[in-house]
């Protein structure tokens, strides 16, 4: 009788193991899917970061090629803007005389008549 006690204390043992070992092939299973999921995640922000990186270079680059250009232009209108300057100086000056010489008239009508 204290075979057939040992007997079922094993078979159940065994049964448990049994169990256990199902469990932790289950669980590796779930372990090994969520890795691979992990690693899918890690591979696609990888491209993301590739593409952001080649879309950062090219705005770099036109930023760059942009601030050269304004430059030129500002370059290329400095002497435009000395002219409109000197034409508006002009225009004062001509202004400033078309009244003096309007005084004068008008001053010259006083007393000639």
């Amino acid at each position: 009788m204290e075979d057939n006690g040992w007997a079922e204390w094993r078979r159940l043992i065994q049964d448990d193991m049994k169990k256990l070992h199902a469990s932790q092939e289950r669980a590796s299973e779930k372990h090994a899917e969520a890795s691979e999921k992990i690693l899918d995640a890690i591979s696609r922000i990888d491209i993301t970061m590739a593409r952001q990186e080649v879309v950062l270079e090219d705005h770099t680059r036109r930023s760059l090629a942009a601030e050269e250009n304004i430059k030129i232009l500002r370059s290329e209108l400095e002497p435009v803007e000395k002219h409109v300057t000197t034409v508006n100086g002009i225009l004062k000056v001509l202004l400033y005389l078309t009244g003096i010489l309007a005084a004068i008239a008008g001053v010259r009508d006083l007393f000639t008549k």
